[in-house]
């Protein structure tokens, strides 16, 4: 059988953007070390990936191919090179061909080498190698990555590494390579199925539809407009003389408005303070009101009239954006708003994959006008380490920086594709933030009103800093320092203990049986409270991770972190408070927290840190709750709450034992999961998929209310399947603080996917955070309150498209939103078309090649001919979406 090549989506070919990098010349490289050139180089030697089948002989792996092609005029050899990728699957050694071998280095990243047995490859030739992965892979995302050769001859010494810049990948189409298992519920979405879930919408007419997103807790709004222009004048209390400011920065960005600001009570727009107490409470309360006379904003802090002014901006029509003219027309309305929690947060990993200074300051002020107001900053991880700590430079001179290294002495191995350059303009896995750059973040946040919470991640996940400190040891030995050498170091050299993280590292925990880490937590500490003090600010909360530390498991009790350092076993045995290594997680937290604790910051971290995890009897892993620790102001982060898994009541179980919570339920608001199941959108999926109606769909208090599916995409029968699972006190629902979204950064390449991911989802995820209890969270019955659901997403659906999406479009400069593919039917030859949000328009063609802005317009049904229609949803001046097609032609079935 012919096996065709694939060129990847735009979408996954920004994904695997690393693929474009340029190699080395080979004379260059080969000269340098004193290599024989008689060999290809990395540009001529193409590689294809082919997913056979999932489900692989009924077992939880998958079988994939590799075939290798030589296109050089020069021969290569069975012997003296190997090839690196990424992959997030770990391989199965043993299954791999014979004529290959494949080494899990560490995390995601592997090597191939030739056998004995592999042929040498002539000009044109090529040779197919399989092996099995685990579990398995139904998204382009899924596929080896980042791949790249080094050469080597007889003595050991290698070339300069090359990147494969020819690589190509099977079409995911097949039920063997789309299906996770035999019998997977949840099918690819089609061009036909989207058109019949979005047949089910009924979107609003647009003067029927608040404005404003999040939902104002009272909106009211008049006939008759006021206009905003040139020469209008900010009057303003002393105190409120920032927001004034900002106010005036954003009427001249958004709509070319130059403003006036005066100091006292009357103008075109007054910034007041006042008693204003909106559904019994005044902190961030605010009152709007648009009057033919002008407009007024009242508060009593300097955040709700902040709020207040986002709120004016969201009332500035597309058009008016669009223009630029000096002239904004703004509907007369009266406002009273204040928001639902107290805690509303977006969290970014710039460790996986490294997010430069401009996209976390867009992201902040995106975040700022959806009146977020907690940014949790992921800035360390296994995989780097992304802030300057004077004092500390190998944190970032090694940490900071991803490329192929056979020792790691000079950085850290590539990982999730990053290639193996270390230059920042190659590499998103290279990059770190100056201490002059964290603290304009901070006074960048502050000035939104948006307090940034550090996560300094451990015991886990610290690979970065481990090889650091590793590196700072060997420099001072060499110059006869041992007392420095030794003074930050975070792991035990004589540690035997077998472990295997969940991103597939076996030396990612730190010792915290030895002072020198904890002398390394207090040094950093205090580097960051500085950088705090510098911005004007106290840093309140740190963020400790505290996450995914391997445990010893029924099937493998002696895996572990800590079970053989013999740091730990001494420790061990002079400390009666703790019995065995499992509980040496919590005697790290206890000092941490307590570092922490003398100097007035909160200990917050991942829901780890609110548990204790065990073995029963029978070695069954069981997870309580750590009483030790709910008296000391903690505030964990409950993320691992996946539909069917068993864990879906922790954050309640939590917030009813006293802990401070903060709901970050993946299955809602993970950000990174993709959108859907088709292959060709981006994302994870291991706790399901998520849109922006799951965001909009979270009932923080009433989880049960979702209309709940597992990530396999099964119905759930709440009464039956979660009848003994624990429900919120009202004492429990006074200690969930707020809720907070995630992106994690294995699969994010940039500032335009980390928009992808994020909007329109985040949309979901403000309402939620702001706005008050929708009503059909306390509707018992299911059908009456699935009814007035979707009623309430209709509505909110209707505004996305109408307003946000093309708001979204001039807001910063411009925002790389997602565009839903459309829904397409063809029946007796007629073209229908829809989409999920209003306000998009349609193209299509019939000739076989993609639609663009430019083809035929679709506005209603129309006739078709042809093989194929294709078409794509964009919106004005905006995003497109990709395409969706439909074949014309009856399938011929060869029996």
């Amino acid at each position: 059988m012919k096996i065709l090549y694939f060129k990847l989506s735009i979408i996954s070919l920004a994904i695997f953007s690393i693929f474009s990098l340029q190699s080395c010349g080979e004379t260059k490289v080969d000269t340098e070390k004193g290599f024989s050139i008689n060999r290809p180089i990395g540009s001529e030697i193409d590689v294809f990936w082919n997913l056979v089948e999932n489900g692989y002989k009924g077992k939880s792996s998958y079988l994939a191919e590799f075939m290798i092609t030589n296109n050089s005029i020069k021969t290569l050899d069975s012997t003296g090179w190997a090839v690196y990728f990424h992959q997030p699957r770990r391989v199965i050694m043993e299954s791999t061909s014979q004529n290959i071998e494949i080494t899990h280095v560490n995390g995601d990243y592997f090597r191939l080498e030739p056998t004995a047995s592999f042929p040498k490859l002539k000009t044109g030739e090529d040779v197919v190698v399989s092996f099995e992965s685990d579990a398995w892979a139904i998204k382009d995302v899924d596929a080896p990555n980042g791949m790249f050769i080094v050469f080597s001859d007889t003595t050991g010494l290698e070339s300069k590494p090359e990147v494969l810049t020819n690589v190509s990948y099977s079409p995911l189409v097949k039920k063997e390579q789309t299906d996770r298992f035999k019998n997977d519920p949840l099918s690819v979405p089609t061009a036909q199925s989207r058109f019949d879930y979005n047949k089910l919408l009924a979107f609003q007419n647009t003067n029927d539809l608040v404005k404003i997103i999040p939902t104002p807790f009272r909106y009211e709004e008049s006939e008759g407009v006021f206009d905003l222009k040139n020469g209008l004048v900010i009057a303003f209390e002393k105190v409120l003389e920032p927001e004034a400011l900002f106010l005036a920065e954003k009427l001249k960005v958004d709509v070319g408005i130059d403003a006036k600001l005066m100091e006292g009570s009357k103008g075109t727009i007054v910034l007041k303070k006042g008693d204003v107490k909106v559904n019994g409470k005044s902190s961030e309360a605010y009152g709007l009101v648009v009057s033919d006379k002008g407009v007024e904003i009242q508060s009593l802090d300097a955040s709700g009239i902040f709020y207040g002014i986002q709120s004016l901006r969201s009332l500035i029509s597309v058009d008016d954006l669009a223009s630029k003219s000096g002239l904004a027309k703004i509907p007369i309305v009266s406002v009273d708003d204040v928001p639902r929690f107290e805690y509303r947060g977006m969290h970014l990993d710039v460790v996986r994959n490294f997010s430069k200074k401009e996209t976390v300051l867009n992201l902040i002020d995106l975040m700022a006008f959806y009146k977020l107001n907690k940014f949790h900053f992921h800035i360390t991880d296994d995989e780097g380490w992304r802030l300057e700590i004077p004092g500390l430079p190998e944190l970032t001179d090694i940490g900071s920086r991803r490329g192929y290294s056979k020792n790691e002495t000079e950085m850290l191995n590539p990982a999730y594709g990053s290639g193996p350059h270390p230059n920042g303009d190659e590499s998103w896995g290279t990059g770190y933030y100056s201490k002059i750059d964290f603290i304009e973040i901070l006074k960048y946040a502050k000035a939104r009103h948006i307090e940034v919470i550090p996560e300094l991640d451990f015991p886990g996940h610290a690979r970065a800093a481990i090889v650091s400190m590793k590196a700072r040891q060997r420099a001072f030995i060499e110059a006869g320092k041992q007392a420095e050498a030794n003074e930050y170091i975070l792991h035990d050299p004589n540690d035997a203990s077998r472990y295997r993280s969940i991103q597939l590292y076996d030396d990612n925990v730190i010792c915290v049986c030895q002072e020198s880490t904890y002398r390394f937590l207090s040094k950093v500490t205090d580097e960051v409270i500085s950088m705090y003090e510098e911005a004007g600010l106290s840093l309140e909360q740190v963020h400790i991770g505290g996450d995914e530390v391997p445990h010893p498991s029924k099937n493998d009790p002696d895996h572990g972190a800590w079970k053989k350092s013999p740091k730990c076993n001494a420790l061990l045995e002079s400390d009666d408070d703790y019995d065995n290594s499992e509980q040496l997680f919590y005697y790290f937290v206890d000092r941490f927290s307590k570092i922490l604790e003398d100097r007035n910051i909160v200990t917050a971290g991942w829901e780890e840190i609110g548990l204790v995890k065990s073995q029963n009897d029978e070695g069954d892993s069981k997870v309580d709750l750590n009483e030790d620790f709910n008296e000391r102001g903690f505030a964990p982060y409950v993320w691992n709450t996946v539909w069917s898994w068993g864990d879906e009541d922790r954050g309640y179980k939590l917030a009813n034992a006293g802990f401070k919570v903060v709901l970050s339920n993946v299955s809602n608001n993970y950000f990174d999961l993709a959108y859907d199941k088709d292959p060709s959108d981006p994302g994870y999926y291991w706790g399901g998929f998520v849109d922006t109606r799951k965001a909009w769909e979270f009932a923080p208090l009433n989880v049960y209310a979702e209309p709940l599916t597992n990530r396999d995409g099964v119905r759930l029968n709440v009464k039956e399947d979660f009848k003994n699972h624990v429900r919120l006190t009202e004492d429990g629902k006074l200690n969930i603080q707020g809720i907070q979204g995630q992106l994690w950064a294995e699969t994010v390449k940039g500032h335009e996917m980390l928009e992808y991911y994020i909007f329109p989802k985040m949309l979901g995820l403000v309402e939620r955070a702001w706005a008050k209890d929708p009503e059909w969270t306390s509707i018992v019955e299911d059908s009456i309150r699935f009814d007035v659901l979707n009623k309430e997403w209709n509505q909110f659906a209707s505004r996305i498209g109408n307003f946000e999406l093309p708001r979204l479009t001039y807001l910063n400069g411009g925002v790389n939103y997602r565009v839903a593919p459309p829904g397409v039917e063809v029946k007796e030859g007629i073209l229908y078309v829809n989409t999920n949000y209003p306000g998009a328009k349609f193209t299509y063609t019939t000739d076989g090649k993609d639609p663009d802005i430019f083809s035929s317009e679709y506005n209603n049904p129309v006739s078709v001919t042809g093989k194929k229609v294709k078409v794509i949803a964009f919106y004005p001046n905006g995003k497109s979406s990709r395409v969706s097609s439909v074949d014309l032609t009856p399938s011929i079935v060869k029996k």
